[in-house]
């Protein structure tokens, strides 16, 4: 079974409201979709703070700031085929800084960027296609062997 969708931050002052209001926590449970028992923690939590923010919570402290973030997306993007074991060992060697392989990735993931394989095939610039046009038009009529002989 999931989670339950959260109440934004608009949402909680309006259920504030609508109890304020005389509306019972149920009747507001029902319209944001959440259970009673939500409606009842933000009610005693507005009424101990006065506010309908969550409370700062614990948790590990990132290891990079959000210029070193910005330093692996830049990275990323300068030197495109560069794999994220790679990018990791040239961001200790920049910033001193350890992290892992999956925080960089995590970093990269969270701008919008994801690991691709460099293309292998032919490019076809404007030239090329036009000599090859060229040379299929000026040879249509060859038969099959004539193709292999070339």
């Amino acid at each position: 079974m999931g989670r339950r969708p959260r109440l934004t931050s608009e949402q909680r002052s309006i259920a504030i409201g609508m109890l304020h209001g005389g509306i019972q926590a149920k009747a507001v449970a029902a319209h944001f979709g959440v259970a009673a028992s939500t409606i009842s923690r933000l009610k005693s939590r507005f009424n101990e703070t006065g506010r309908v923010q969550d409370r700062p919570r614990s948790g590990r402290p990132k290891k990079t700031s959000a210029a070193d973030d910005r330093y692996i997306v830049v990275k990323s993007r300068k030197s495109r085929l560069m794999s994220a074991p790679k990018l990791t060992e040239q961001f200790h060697t920049t910033s001193r800084i350890r992290v892992s392989t999956q925080t960089i990735r995590d970093r990269l993931h969270k701008r919008g960027l994801r690991g691709r394989r460099p293309y292998k095939g032919i490019i076809l610039t404007a030239n090329n296609a036009r000599a090859r046009l060229n040379l299929v038009t000026a040879h249509r009529r060859w038969t099959i062997d004539e193709w292999n002989k070339m």
